[in-house]
């Protein structure tokens, strides 16, 4: 799906840096996709970074960790959730299949 709400463009430039760590530490044919307030267009100034992954293979602990220790390093004050689609509940899957924006 594509963006077909506004997203602010620092919020946008943050989710696709966070989509290229992921596939940085993960491998680059792991999907991303931002999802949630951002994507559905009902967040506020304050919301959170909701962003999903799906990778091919099994994902690598090591390498989730190294992706969410960078992630946790970069200069924002925004709270990030990154979600491994394998392990997430049937609500957040249908929320990423419904409204998801593939980064």
């Amino acid at each position: 799906m594509s963006l077909t709400v506004p997203v602010p463009a620092p919020v946008l430039e943050l989710a696709r840096t966070v989509a290229a760590i992921v596939r940085e530490e993960l491998g680059p044919a792991t999907r991303v996709w931002l999802f949630g307030s951002w994507a559905q267009g009902t967040a506020v100034p304050r919301s959170d970074l909701d962003v999903a992954f799906e990778n091919p293979n099994p994902t690598d602990v090591r390498a989730k960790l190294a992706a969410e220790e960078r992630i946790d390093q970069l200069p924002t004050l925004r709270s990030i959730d990154l979600v491994d689609l394998r392990h997430a509940g049937e609500h957040i899957r249908a929320a990423v299949d419904s409204m998801g924006v593939e980064l």
